[in-house]
């Protein structure tokens, strides 16, 4: 394993692929070698590494239910030995947390829920012996099943993305938060429409973004904000998000997607009360 740079060379902070086990990606030392000098100088900011696994198809909702993440018996030896690897590498960079689809959370079917727990309890004890804390994406679940989930693995947290929740049709954001603000350590800023699947700016959707900024700044001395556009077609994306792009909200490369989404998150940011203080950080 080796690591994945991030798509975008100007961004300063930035949440960063490590690993992967999808060969041929860019994943040599040359790669890890540029991204460990960017991370030393300080010209990179990691807020967090990111994990995904090659047998995960996300081309329908039910292909993705059954291949994500930790879920698939055959691939389980595989997936511990790459976050072992994954983790080794973040606790060596000293950022401070890894994210990862952990795949669909089954809480009706015992035997497959307790299996679930397992696997999150030993990616979450490997992610710790390197300084590590482990994060869970939200994504084919509930906010309740969350809920109920996340005191069970003491020590992990959650990566808030709303356009998830409206995507796969599982709850509001603005009422999600109330009963996973507790574990919400990290957020990507994406907005959706769920009556065509559009994934838009931020506050430009149904996610209502400053509602959830507002809220969250009040419970959090500190919440990492990642952007995470899917505004235009990067390599991979349409399978992703598997959407036409043919809404108002697109741009004719991931540059111009990317400024559209930072400026999106400022202007929401302002309109709550925030102002920017400077190296990223932003505070009322």
């Amino acid at each position: 394993s080796a690591c994945l740079v991030p798509n975008d060379d100007k961004s300063a902070d930035t949440e960063t692929p490590v690993a992967s086990d999808n060969a041929g990606k860019a994943e040599d030392a040359a790669a890890c070698k540029r991204a460990e000098e960017r991370i030393a100088s300080g010209e990179w900011n990691v807020s967090a590494t990111m994990i995904s696994f090659n047998h995960e198809d996300y081309s329908t909702l039910d292909s993705i239910r059954k291949t994500g993440g930790i879920v698939p018996d055959e691939h389980w030896e595989a997936d511990k030995a790459l976050v072992t690897k994954a983790a080794k590498l973040t606790g060596e960079w000293k950022v401070p947390y890894m994210l990862m689809h952990a795949g669909f959370l089954d809480e009706h079917d015992k035997a497959a829920f307790e299996k679930y727990l397992y696997r999150v309890k030993t990616l979450r004890d490997i992610c710790q012996k390197e300084n590590v804390e482990l994060i869970l994406e939200t994504g084919q679940e509930t906010a309740d099943d969350l809920a109920k989930f996340m005191p069970l693995v003491e020590g992990v947290g959650v990566n808030f993305d709303p356009a998830n929740m409206i995507l796969y049709n599982k709850g509001v954001p603005t009422e999600a938060i109330k009963k996973i603000a507790p574990w919400i350590r990290h957020m990507h800023i994406k907005d959706a429409i769920m009556a065509d699947g559009a994934v838009v700016p931020a506050g430009k959707g149904e996610g209502d973004i400053p509602f959830i900024l507002d809220a969250l700044g009040k419970k959090a001395d500190k919440m990492i904000l990642t952007l995470e556009p899917h505004l235009t077609v990067f390599d991979g994306l349409k399978g992703l998000q598997d959407e036409e792009l043919t809404h108002k909200y697109t741009y004719p490369t991931p540059v111009a997607a990317f400024d559209a989404a930072t400026n999106a998150l400022k202007d929401v940011l302002k309109s709550i009360g925030y102002a920017d203080a400077g190296k990223g950080f932003w505070a009322k």
